[in-house]
């Protein structure tokens, strides 16, 4: 079955237009386009996925779309604004699954992001049939509080993870 994995954008980007998926060059980001290519690339033909970029600005964004560096985070906005976000990006992906002539109940969503990008987009989305993974909210400790301690368990986890697909190979992250 194919799987969608929805990456955050970062507020750390290059200073010129560039591919989405080179626009962001945060750790934070850069460690998860990696798992997720890692991910997609170990997957049996019949079974490949898609990833895309959740962008403050641009909403849902395919990894090979030239877009200009921006200043909006999606946490600073407003509970309106991230509700109307989230509706928008459901209605897209959901339009890019039955493009594929994917199964929303067979395709399952996993969300690399923050609380701001999934906290209404995960209801719609399981509305709409999906199977929706949260890895970092569903295996970060609960008693973790504060933006920048949540974001270094992230990249803790990250770094785990790509150091065990260096060191064990395909038998790593079996939720991938």
């Amino acid at each position: 079955m194919p799987k969608v994995y929805l990456v955050t954008c970062t507020e750390k980007k290059s200073d010129r237009r560039r591919q989405a998926k080179n626009l962001y060059t945060s750790d934070l980001f850069v460690l998860t386009r990696q798992l997720v290519e890692y991910f997609l690339r170990r997957r049996k033909q019949a079974e490949k996925g898609l990833w895309f970029i959740l962008s403050a600005e641009h909403r849902l964004v395919k990894p090979g779309r030239v877009i200009k560096p921006y200043d909006l985070l999606l946490s600073r906005q407003s509970r309106s604004y991230r509700k109307q976000w989230s509706e928008q990006v459901c209605n897209t992906l959901t339009k890019e699954v039955h493009r594929y002539k994917w199964i929303p109940s067979r395709t399952p969503i996993i969300i690399f992001a923050g609380k701001a990008y999934w906290e209404f987009l995960e209801p719609l989305l399981n509305d709409n049939g999906f199977p929706v993974y949260i890895p970092w909210e569903e295996e970060r400790p609960r008693e973790l509080k504060g933006q920048w301690k949540i974001r270094n368990w992230c990249l803790n986890w990250l770094r785990k993870r790509l150091r065990q697909i260096r060191e064990n190979g395909s038998s790593v992250a079996k939720k991938g």
